[in-house]
């Protein structure tokens, strides 16, 4: 393990250099620096590249976590469209291809991917990393993969049929590989505004307070932010307008529990379904 968070870091590359000659290396954190973009990353010595690859090119064969929240990943990308994501997914695919946790979350030029819609971030980047495990800290339970590569489908033939025709979907990453395991799908059923629909109906959440030790059952949207539920609950509970407050989430499934970090993020983001129960915590 590798801690290179708060460093000021620009580049990749420059957090890469000292560690070409670690092929063992399986964790590195990068949080909190001023990475804009993923790119080729190079330099002498290190593992030998894939074929296709620039010889110098730096791979970490055995990098399994990678954190790079809180940075500005996609910033040097045209923001506007979906390279940021798309870039950014195949560098980092490049670099460690056998990741299996990784961290992105906090990084706005990135998020403004799939016209800001996070849930549709999250399928991209579960789709181009068929071994994650977890992303942004939430586990990737099978039935989240599948619906994750069903939305991948929609959306390659949605993006890339009509401009570059059929024979290009072939050369997309993963495409082929979930066709022959789904089967063709519609595009047309990838309408926005279902998607809205489906991430709107109300889960029935049971909250409880780990403070006062009482529960509150709640139906609550998926796309209701981790910040106003929050504050909700410190309504809910009458807890101390200063205190802040952490939200863990226990699913009712299988047990697991996860954090909900992130402020801005809808619930959808996270594996919630109704029956989980989130523990509000106070300090």
């Amino acid at each position: 393990l590798i801690n290179l968070e708060f460093n000021s870091f620009a580049s990749l590359e420059a957090a890469a250099q000292p560690l070409k000659d670690l092929p063992s290396l399986s964790t590195l954190m990068l949080g909190s620096n001023k990475i804009t973009a993923i790119e080729e990353c190079k330099g002498r010595g290190g593992n030998t590249p894939p074929q296709g690859r620039p010889a110098d090119a730096i791979v970490l064969p055995h990098l399994t976590t990678l954190q790079l929240q809180d940075n500005q990943l996609g910033r040097a990308y045209d923001s506007s469209g979906l390279k940021p994501a798309v870039r950014t997914a195949t560098l980092i695919e490049r670099i460690a291809p056998k990741l299996k946790h990784l961290r992105i979350i906090r990084n706005p030029p990135l998020e403004a991917s799939f016209e800001s819609d996070t849930s549709k971030l999250r399928m991209y980047f579960i789709c181009r990393f068929p071994e994650l495990a977890t992303l942004n800290l939430s586990q990737i339970r099978k039935k989240e993969r599948e619906a994750s590569e069903r939305f991948y489908l929609k959306w390659c033939r949605s993006v890339y049929l009509e401009a570059k025709g059929a024979a290009f979907l072939k050369q997309i990453p993963y495409y082929e590989e979930y066709l022959k395991r789904h089967g063709s799908i519609n595009a047309s059923s990838a309408d926005p505004q279902n998607t809205a629909k489906l991430s709107s109906k109300l889960m029935k959440i049971t909250l409880q307070c780990d403070e006062t030790k009482k529960t509150k059952e709640k139906k609550l949207p998926g796309t209701m932010q981790v910040s106003k539920l929050k504050l909700l609950s410190r309504r809910l509970f009458r807890l101390d307008k200063q205190a802040d407050i952490t939200l863990r989430l226990t699913s009712k499934e299988d047990g697991h529990t996860m954090i909900l970090d992130g402020d801005s993020l809808p619930l959808r983001q996270y594996p919630i379904a109704s029956g989980d129960a989130i523990v509000v915590c106070s300090g």
